[in-house]
Formats: structure tokens, sequence, C-alpha cells
């Protein structure tokens, strides 16, 4: 069973976008993009997420167990995606610091902060298309809470599409 965010959820995520700094909105694509920016971040966006999760896991709602366990492990996720993507804390620091060197590794160069924070925000574009959009390939309907694994894979495409492609360049 999976969780479907209802009208008034959607309209709290939309209204979080819109104030994130590392997502904007292409009327062609009809899609997001990341933002190319120091400091421009999608941390809103995950705040709003963990929030209204935090408020299921702890209400008087009562969800399958399958659910739960589903709210359980965005929740942790989204909570360290606020600091990592917000430039703050540890987890940042750690992840950061493990990206660059991955770089150094696998391509014999160093991603610029303008650069790594594009591949931050790019998560936060894949998770926010995913949900408004769905994914066939993530087999999520439009405005369904991915669980942590299809959460991983859109992390890892984010990261890979933006640091890593296929030829080498960017």
């Amino acid at each position: 069973m999976s969780y479907v965010f209802n009208a008034v959820e959607k309209e709290k995520i939309i209204d979080a976008v819109s104030v994130c700094t590392g997502m904007l909105f292409d009327l062609k694509g009809e899609e997001y993009e990341a933002v190319a920016v120091v400091g421009a971040n999608c941390a809103p966006f995950y705040q709003v997420l963990s929030d209204m999760i935090g408020e299921k896991l702890s209400g008087s709602m009562v969800f399958d167990e399958a659910v739960k366990k589903v709210f359980k492990s965005a929740k942790l996720w989204l909570d360290v995606a606020i600091d990592a993507n917000g430039g703050n804390g540890a987890y940042s620091a750690l992840i950061r610091a493990y990206t660059v060197r991955q770089g150094q590794l696998r391509l014999n160069k160093m991603f610029s902060d303008e650069l790594m924070q594009e591949s931050s925000n790019q998560v936060a574009v894949n998770f926010m298309n995913t949900l408004l959009n769905g994914s066939h390939k993530y087999n999520l309907a439009p405005w369904t809470m991915p669980s942590i694994d299809q959460i991983a894979s859109i992390d890892a495409s984010a990261i890979g599409r933006i640091l890593f492609p296929k030829d080498g360049l960017k």
C-alpha cells in the first residue's frame, strides 16, 4: 500500500517549492530544473515533507505498517537532506567531501561549489518532478510517497546526471 498526498498537502508542497531558491519551474518543459548557485537550496521543500510525515507518525491517524515503514525511513532521509542540501552540518560536510573525492578518483577533476550545489538541488528536483508527474521507472503514480529504495534511486540518478555524466563532460 502506498500513501498519496491529498489536495491540501499538495498545495503545501507546491507553496514550499515556490520559495526554494534551488529549483525553478520550466514552463516549456513542464518540470522543475536545478539552480547552480552556491547557497541556493531546496531545504524548504524537504522541511515541509519532513514535517508532514512527522505529523502523520505522531498523530492519531492510523496507517498500514508498510506505509509507516515508508514514512519512517523517508523522514530520516529528509531530515539529513535538509542539512545536506542547505550546506549545514556534519552530514553535508561528509556527503560533499565524499562526492569531491569521487570526482578526483573517477574523473581526475575537482567539482566547483556551483556544480556541487546544482547536483544537490537536482536531487530535490528529481524528487519533486517524481511527485508531480509520477514515474514509470519507479512505478509511482503522481503524488505518491516514494519508498526509501525509490528515494535512493532518485538521489543517485541526480548526482550521476550532474557530476558523473556518461560522456564524462558537463
